[in-house]
């Protein structure tokens, strides 16, 4: 009777004991897809930023002014600390260093990571 009870609670506990059964099939979720138009505006160092694009703009050690951004069809995007800034007809590398340029005053060294997430614009 007692090695019954035994028995009994270490298949109740082990049914209570969360775990994987097969962890070589669990599976690791995939970064979001990029859109093809994106990938090659990235691509192109000429690619002109238009209204209805979405932009990712991130502050290395600043995780807090990271931002997706959708450049509204006045061609601006608002961004913390620097207000509007026209976005639309500049090229990324034109637009990260206005928006490096603005944000220095508040943000000492600044390094702004500015990529286009997604083309709506064309």
């Amino acid at each position: 009777m007692r090695m019954e009870k035994r028995l009994f609670l270490a298949v109740f506990l082990l049914a209570l004991t969360p775990f994987p059964l097969r962890a070589a099939e669990t599976e690791v979720a995939a970064p979001p897809p990029v859109a093809e138009a994106a990938l090659q505006a990235a691509a192109e160092p000429n690619y002109q930023i238009g209204p209805g694009d979405q932009l990712n703009i991130e502050v290395w050690k600043d995780r807090g002014l990271a931002r997706l951004v959708t450049v509204l069809p006045d061609g601006k995007v608002a961004y913390p600390m620097v207000g509007e800034v026209l976005a639309a007809g500049k090229t990324v590398a034109q637009f990260q260093k206005e928006i490096e340029g603005k944000l220095s005053l508040y943000v000492k060294d600044a390094v702004i990571t500015v990529e286009v997430w997604q083309v709506n614009s064309l």
